[in-house]
């Protein structure tokens, strides 16, 4: 595992003044992966729902995006955010950044109340679904969450499972392409490498990409 730096940056797509959406969160999403792909940032991006309050007071919820960018060196990611604001009439855009260990690969009635958080690792998996001979999406992605959702049944792994957009360069160059991000708490380390070689040849996909990240966590 590698040291690394995880950025997040949340951005709504409510206009500031007349709190309407006037670009929607699938045309945000296009210029964003168009942005990344001109300047071969690997990404992952989803939609998301979200709410705060605006200077005026009011409180607004509004569809959102998520960009979470990893291990990336020599990229302004407050200018980026500012850009993005500056495009959606935005008063702010959330910027988070967290250290992680990464790695690429080519119950509650028990509960202590005093201490409800415990500490734990959080493993997550990012698998693009594009063949890497074809460059095309050959496994529907709905088949794809039935597979992992059996094998990760069968192992007796908790897991969630988000679908979003990605951009990674292949060996023949870059791509943007439909993903999974695969979050498991609990599980040893040699399982999780073991998942991910198993879902990267599944895909046969060049490299799937494995954060490491120490959390506190609690079930309620």
């Amino acid at each position: 595992m590698q040291e690394s730096i995880e950025y997040q940056i949340f951005i709504g797509c409510a206009d500031s003044q007349t709190y309407n959406e006037v670009v929607s969160d699938s045309e945000l999403k296009e210029m964003v992966s168009m942005f990344f792909e001109r300047n071969k940032i690997n990404f992952s991006m989803l939609k998301v729902r979200g709410g705060y309050r605006h200077n005026c007071g009011r409180f607004i919820t509004e569809n959102s995006l998520c960009i979470d960018i990893v291990g990336i060196s020599g990229l302004d990611i407050i200018k980026l955010a500012k850009g993005l604001s500056m495009y959606m009439n935005q008063e702010c855009s959330l910027v988070t950044r967290n250290s992680l260990k990464t790695n690429l690969v080519f119950s509650k009635d028990n509960m202590d109340n005093n201490k409800l958080f415990e500490k734990g690792i959080k493993y997550e998996i990012f698998i693009g679904l594009k063949d890497k001979d074809s460059y095309i999406e050959i496994l529907d992605v709905n088949d794809f969450k039935n597979i992992i959702t059996q094998v990760c049944t069968h192992k007796q792994l908790s897991f969630s499972m988000m679908t979003q957009l990605g951009g990674y360069t292949h060996n023949k160059g870059y791509t943007t392409e439909t993903s999974l991000r695969v979050v498991i708490i609990g599980a040893d380390e040699d399982e999780i490498t073991v998942l991910a070689e198993w879902l990267k040849h599944k895909i046969n996909t060049d490299a799937v990409l494995i954060t490491k990240t120490e959390i506190e966590y609690c079930f309620m």
